[in-house]
């Protein structure tokens, strides 16, 4: 079942809710901003994937210094995994964060 609203002067939305005792449970949304730096530089090769259900990117070089937004489900835990490449080595990093409904919390990558 999905429910349709349509909202003055924006985009028809689509809400699809699940079921949990009789009850629909809504997903509300909330925000991830992701500050990303290259702190430890070894060459231009220098690369970090950042990703999570909501957003992800991908960053070269000795001189990242960036932001990323990332959209994600508030009122739940989200993952975020990011993956750097350094020196013909490859390391791979998860963690988990919770984030209240409507709010942004702020992550720092540093490699």
């Amino acid at each position: 079942m999905q429910y349709f609203i349509k909202l003055t002067g924006a985009k028809k939305i689509t809400i699809t809710p699940y079921y949990k005792n009789n009850k629909i449970i809504l997903d509300p949304y909330a925000w991830i901003k992701v500050f990303v730096k290259n702190t430890m530089p070894f060459d231009e090769m220098d690369y970090c994937f950042t990703s999570s259900d909501g957003g992800g990117g991908g960053h070269f070089g000795k001189d990242v210094d960036t932001t990323e937004i990332h959209l994600a489900s508030g009122n739940r835990k989200t993952q975020i995994l990011w993956r750097v490449h350094k020196n013909n080595t490859i390391k791979e990093y998860t963690d988990s964060l919770y984030i209240k409904a409507h709010d942004t919390a702020q992550y720092h990558i540093n490699y």
